[in-house]
């Protein structure tokens, strides 16, 4: 029987299911002669001689479970004095106002390096984006906020659809799970477009880690988890308002709003409303550069604590969209005719979630929690000729409970979940109808123990699932962190993932071109090996804070997967299961730094991404073998003004096989630099932001193949590997009530 040692990711979101000392840490400064309570972003706060530590938020707002055994809280700040609080268990809030160290004449606040700080305490690679982070571009949506971020990189699928795509350790989104608030979100029928229906301004962070997550999570991920954290009605503020627009006449708002109802129950509404209804065609092609878009985003969201060993969260989303494109002269009432080649795409979805937690009081701190989620999606879609309407129904549930085994540094988490879904799915093309109409009901159990000693942590856990398709799934993972020095931290990892395909809605490249889609066989589903080794090392400058070097390898090996062939004929798709090897490895280095006012970043990442293809191993296609980024930041006192640069270096990639085809020659894309600068100034209650995206206005020329000929054989829009847009200018507001 072999052995596989395996990865398990951070249980970042989910402690609702423990009753929690809530608080707000702040300072009292003088700004202009005036007293102004200042808050204290990313301050340390834990149980003293215990293992339980948290840090504030952007705001200055925490949360961290009680530990029955320990009634004294530290606070610490670089800078100000460390406190020490004696809390009542009865006690729910409390508001601290730490005093400045009188021997420091300035405060040096730490990790806001970027927006971005990794956990020192979890075994994990968890890098965590604060709601600062997410400011230093415009981020309007979730596949927006990316572009200062070395280890998530994200392109368009194709010229036609806007449709983005997050790829890690070389890999397509597809293999990386996508959570909201350690819920399924962005998966199945909402691959190609889900990342643009979560509002960037909406959420307060992002964590993103590398390799297979948490066996509570599912058994999903296989190269990484990025899991989204919304707004909450109980620490938000009271009034949000953001606006955005750019010179090509798209327009966004995002509202939100948290109300107290009274001492237990909080809600909060969040909109968000975008358009771009001006037709670009800067590289001349006849085709639109980005289709026309309308979107609507509603969510209602509650919290409710009846007692203080019980916590309620719950709402619901609703949301509707419309994408229009094709050619320049397409028009609505076109639709599908060889007329014009022309896009339509309308979207609506529908969740609704629950979270509840119970905390048992008892001295092993034992806890109980639920998770409850349920989906609509449904699409109707044509693409030039081909039509394509699908819907798909899910329901997510997930019960785990947690206590501590011989003491506070032995934990377990064990429960069971079910996973059901049901797509209906419709693809009509010249070449035939295909209906697929399918069912997949995935019960489940597992079981999680982590350690947590003075130098090492490890994490430990198995889940076995079944399948009603595929069987049983045996998903083992393991965390292990080894921190030898203060400066030095060293974690290892590996494990099993599984994903079931859904092959059209994760192929839109596919679907915008002429290729006849060829299914060769059956298809299964894939699963996947992730391993890798990652190194952090804090390097001393003198007194001021140290270089914070990143070093990881991570390879994974496919043992089952659904390979969609466009090299083996310039006219067709092939789709068929793995007949050979099929690896991924994935080398980074970054470097942050922050010294006085200034903020530093500085990464590069190499990939070498191999699959067999008609029996041939080769590079997968349009993957770059490398990539650069190099951050800077700038915060002028108080934070009145603010500047952020990032640029981009991008390498090489392999295009796909062109024999035989006259309107291409090359056979690899060429490096290419993009260069994104933003100026931010703070006032008391608003922030006006311009900025300028890809200044160098580097665009691939002529993305789409044959677009003269448009019903040809030999149209082809998925041969994306650069921007399709040119230089963009933007601006906008932000409005705050606390």
């Amino acid at each position: 029987m072999k052995t596989i040692i395996f990865i398990s990711i951070i249980f970042v979101s989910f402690h609702a299911n423990s009753q929690n000392l809530k608080g707000k840490i702040s300072s009292s400064e003088k700004i202009n002669g005036s007293e102004v309570i200042v808050p204290m972003p990313f301050a340390n706060v834990y149980w003293a001689d215990s293992k339980i530590v948290t840090q504030t938020d952007s705001v200055g707002f925490f949360s961290i479970p009680f530990n029955h055994k320990h009634h004294d809280l530290v606070v610490s700040f670089v800078g100000y004095k460390t406190d020490t609080f004696k809390i009542d268990h009865n006690q729910s809030e409390i508001d601290i106002k730490l005093m400045q160290n009188a021997t420091l004449r300035e405060v040096v606040v730490s990790d806001r390096i970027g927006g971005v700080y990794i956990s020192r305490i979890n075994p994990i690679v968890v890098q965590t984006v604060t709601a600062e982070g997410l400011k230093k571009l415009p981020c309007c949506n979730l596949a927006e906020s990316f572009e200062n971020n070395a280890s998530v990189n994200v392109s368009y699928a194709d010229a036609i659809t806007g449709a983005r795509q997050v790829e890690m350790l070389g890999l397509a989104g597809i293999y990386s799970q996508i959570l909201g608030e350690n819920m399924p979100s962005v998966r199945g029928l909402a691959v190609p477009y889900g990342l643009s229906f979560v509002p960037g301004p909406w959420l307060s962070s992002i964590q993103i880690s590398k390799g297979t997550a948490s066996v509570v999570n599912g058994y999903e991920s296989i190269t990484g988890q990025i899991n989204t954290e919304i707004r909450k009605p109980q620490d938000s503020e009271r009034l949000y308002i953001n606006l955005f627009g750019n010179q090509e006449g798209r327009l966004e708002s995002n509202v939100y709003s948290a109300y107290k109802i009274n001492e237990k129950l909080s809600t909060m509404l969040l909109y968000h409303g975008s358009m771009n209804q001006t037709k670009i065609d800067e590289n001349m092609d006849h085709f639109l550069d980005m289709p026309l878009t309308k979107q609507i985003n509603l969510m209602n969201r509650y919290y409710y604590e009846p007692s203080k060993f019980t916590e309620i969260q719950g709402g619901f989303r609703y949301l509707t969209e419309e994408r229009k494109g094709g050619e320049v002269a397409f028009e609505e009432g076109d639709k599908i005719s060889n007329n014009h080649y022309g896009l339509g795409i309308d979207t609506r979805r529908f969740e609704t979630f629950a979270k509840v937690g119970h905390f048992f009081g008892d001295e092993n701190e034992s806890s109980i929690g639920t998770q409850w989620m349920y989906s609509r999606h449904d699409q109707k879609s044509f693409y030039g000729l081909k039509k394509y309407d699908a819907t798909q129904n899910s329901f997510y549930g997930n019960v785990m409970f947690h206590t501590l085994l011989h003491g506070e540094f032995h934990k377990l988490i064990s429960g069971t979940s079910l996973m059901y879904d049901e797509y209906d799915e419709n693809f009509a093309d010249n070449y035939g109808d295909t209906s697929i109409l399918r069912k997949e009901i995935v019960p489940g159990l597992f079981t999680q123990y982590s350690y947590a000693g003075d130098k090492v942590d490890a994490i430990l856990g198995m889940r076995a699932d079944f399948h009603s398709e595929y069987g049983l799934f045996l998903t083992p993972r393991l965390h292990v962190k080894y921190q030898p020095t203060e400066l030095i931290t060293f974690r290892t990892s590996a494990g099993f993932g599984y994903r079931s395909p859904t092959i059209f809605a994760e192929n839109t490249a596919m679907l915008s071109g002429n290729r006849q889609i060829v299914f060769q066989e059956e298809i299964e589903n894939e699963q996947a090996v992730n391993y890798g080794i990652s190194g952090v090392f804090e390097i001393p400058v003198g007194t001021r804070k140290p270089i914070s070097l990143v070093m990881d390898y991570y390879r994974t090996d496919f043992i089952k997967q659904t390979i969609v062939d466009m090299d083996m004929d310039l006219t067709h798709a092939y789709v068929y299961n793995l007949n050979g090897i099929s690896f991924s490895n994935a080398y980074q280095v970054e470097a942050n730094y922050e010294i006085g006012r200034w903020e530093w970043m500085a990464a590069m990442r190499y990939s070498d991404v191999q699959q067999t293809l008609a029996g041939k191993l080769q590079r997968k296609p349009l993957v770059p073998y490398w990539r650069g980024l190099f951050t800077i930041s700038y915060r002028t006192k108080y934070d009145k003004w603010k500047f952020d640069i990032t640029n981009q270096f991008n390498g090489p990639s392999r295009l796909p096989d062109i024999n035989g085809n006259i309107y291409r020659t090359e056979t690899e894309s060429k490096p290419y630099y993009i260069l994104h600068a933003q100026i931010t100034r703070n006032f008391k209650r608003l922030e006006l932001y311009l900025g300028a995206e890809n200044i160098t206005n580097y665009m691939q020329e002529m993305p789409i193949i044959a677009h003269d000929k448009p019903f040809s054989e030999y149209f082809d829009a998925s041969i994306v590997y650069a921007p399709i847009v040119g230089r963009m200018f933007y601006g906008g507001l932000r409005f705050t009530i606390k």
